[in-house]
């Protein structure tokens, strides 16, 4: 109902603009750790698997989607022949990466707040 009383119309602009920055966002950080973890996958790959294989993401099967992700991600870059190993080497490099930074994260917070 965009135009109507219950949307405004700037509203579709700004929420696609913020859509748009998120996924290049995440198709950048997802590069990035190609990069990292100094794997032999074209950036161009990753980034046409990064819709493919987030898709996963929607079926949140087991708690974290642990194990849907990962598979998904592997399979997906299979289909670009990135070996089988290199792909899953890749997942869960980045899984450990994130939860290790995430983790980090939540510890600093209280020093961050000044306690």
């Amino acid at each position: 109902w965009v135009g109507h009383k219950l949307l405004p119309r700037y509203v579709l602009p700004v929420v696609l603009f913020w859509s748009f920055l998120r996924i290049g966002a995440i198709t950048l950080r997802l590069i990035m750790g190609v990069q990292v973890f100094a794997l032999a996958i074209p950036a161009a790959v990753v980034a046409y698997a990064t819709p493919v294989a987030t898709l996963t993401a929607l079926l949140p099967l087991t708690p974290g989607n642990l194990g849907l992700a990962e598979w998904g991600w592997t399979y997906t870059l299979q289909l670009w022949e990135v070996p089988v190993a290199t792909g899953a080497l890749y997942v869960f490099s980045f899984r450990i990466l994130v939860f290790a930074l995430q983790s980090l994260l939540l510890l600093a917070l209280p020093i961050m707040r000044g306690r």
